[in-house]
């Protein structure tokens, strides 16, 4: 049964505890100073850190943010919501973001909500394709150096297994589809899974590459591919094995790709990455950087690897979240901030 079917990553020796939970003695920093020196925990009407300007951010989404050593570490959605995503980076610039985007504006007390937001204005460019007279990818989305970042996200309803490991299994509701993307080493690739469990069908995908590094484009991951319906109604499989009794044929009620299918073109995690120079002075005296991503390279040639060019508002689902960035929190609350004027850079 795919119940007994478990991830290999359940006993990781991940580098960080990643089970969505703060970490002790971890403090925040902001701007080279200490405020409170507390990490904080948002929403949280009462901290100026959770709000936009002067007024309590509309959005409701639960998060933490916090220094934990050398790293920024954040949490942002709660497991028992359907949604969380937890970060590791390393802390190379106090402020500004080491992936690409809307350049935002700091230490100014003029300038509106929209340049002190950076990407985080319209992060699904639902709006705005590019920024800037260098034409940067306005979100950042994708152009992120994956060898400097830790991250583990749950898709689906579940919990959490009440282990001391560093990483705890996460357990799908019964019903429920269920997806995981963990990547708990900077140098290698991640695992993803999806698994599925209800009264009459099982599935389980996994695609485990956590034994690639980002320089290998040779080494396939490993995959896990099964399907189960127990519906007493699904008829048996009335197939002919023509070539003997030994030799094993798909059965109409279940499916294993170990062994029902041909795996001789599976290439999952047949790709590198080249770090690219990030953000650059390009010394044509107009104000703004420019911006130099890193660059995937995949096995099957016919991928397209140009972050520029991916639609980023089809992943926006209205029903889970009423804004998408603080472009449209103006436009619904007209709050304060974003009257202000705009000051040049």
């Amino acid at each position: 049964m795919l119940a007994a079917c478990f991830p290999q990553w359940a006993s990781s020796g991940a580098l960080f505890d990643l089970n969505f939970e703060g970490v002790p003695g971890a403090d925040f920093l902001r701007g080279g100073y200490s405020n409170s020196g507390q990490p904080f925990v948002c929403p949280d009407a009462s901290n100026p850190d959770c709000n936009i300007g002067s007024v309590p951010d509309p959005d409701t989404t639960t998060f933490l943010h916090e220094r934990v050593g050398g790293y920024w570490h954040l949490i942002i959605g709660d497991p028992s919501e359907g949604f969380v995503q937890e970060t590791y980076t390393p802390i190379k610039n106090t402020w500004l973001s080491n992936s690409g985007g809307h350049q935002p504006i700091f230490f100014r007390f003029d300038g509106n909500l929209e340049q002190w937001s950076g990407n985080g204005w319209d992060p699904l460019e639902f709006n705005n394709k590019t920024f800037g007279p260098d034409n940067v990818s306005f979100s950042g989305n994708g152009t992120g150096d994956p060898t400097k970042v830790i991250m583990r996200q749950v898709l689906g309803a579940g919990s959490l297994a009440t282990t001391s490991d560093r990483v705890r299994e996460w357990n799908c509701d019964a019903g429920q589809f269920c997806q995981e993307f963990l990547k708990s080493d900077f140098d290698y690739k991640p695992v993803i899974t999806q698994q599925f469990d209800s009264d009459n069908t099982n599935s389980f995908f996994e695609i485990n590459m956590s034994a690639i590094d980002y320089n290998t484009m040779s080494t396939t991951g490993t995959i896990i591919n099964t399907l189960v319906i127990t519906d007493p109604d699904m008829p048996d499989s009335d197939r002919v094995n023509p070539f003997g009794a030994n030799l094993i044929t798909p059965d109409s009620s279940a499916f294993d790709m170990a062994v029902d299918s041909d795996r001789s073109n599976a290439n999952a995690g047949r790709y590198t990455y080249t770090a690219g120079i990030g953000w650059y002075d390009d010394g044509d005296g107009d104000g703004f950087y420019a911006f130099d991503p890193g660059q995937y390279d995949y096995e099957d040639i016919g991928i397209n690897t140009d972050q520029m060019e991916m639609e980023w508002s089809v992943f926006f689902d209205p029903g889970q979240n009423s804004y998408g960035g603080n472009e449209i929190k103006c436009a619904v609350e007209n709050l304060d901030p974003c009257n202000f004027p705009a000051t040049s850079y």
